[in-house]
């Protein structure tokens, strides 16, 4: 695994909070509004991870959802790319899950309407 960058973007890099198939997830810092985030890097170079990536982004970039944490910034680093999101305080979804208390839905539930959702939408045909 690549060592933890220490700037990404706009943000100072504090700390890793998770890791998951596309890339790791840091807990991070604006340098000039000092606001926390959860700050995502894709790692791997590879056509399919930086692709995944982008229609990560531009479905996030879309969708608008109270139990949707939006987007906030998104660039490029050491050619990789990365996104921003406000950093939520609670529970993590896999305590949240063992004790049953989303309401009634079901991940996969929640993972076919975002998937439903980023397919309707065409991808950009601009950027990276």
């Amino acid at each position: 695994m690549a060592p933890c960058p220490e700037r990404v973007g706009p943000y100072r890099v504090l700390d890793l909070l998770g890791r998951g198939g596309m890339g790791l997830v840091y807990r991070a810092e604006h340098t000039e509004s000092g606001d926390l985030v959860a700050l995502k890097l894709v790692q791997g170079k590879s056509h399919a991870a930086i692709r995944g990536a982008r229609r990560e982004i531009f479905a996030l970039q879309r969708l608008r959802h109270p139990g949707i944490v939006p987007l906030r910034e998104q660039g490029l680093h050491d050619g990789l790319p990365w996104y921003s999101m406000a950093l939520l305080r609670g529970k993590r979804l896999t305590l949240a899950l063992r004790i049953d208390d989303l309401g009634g839905t079901t991940v996969s539930g929640a993972a076919d309407e975002v998937g439903q959702a980023s397919e309707s939408e065409s991808e950009p045909t601009s950027g990276w």
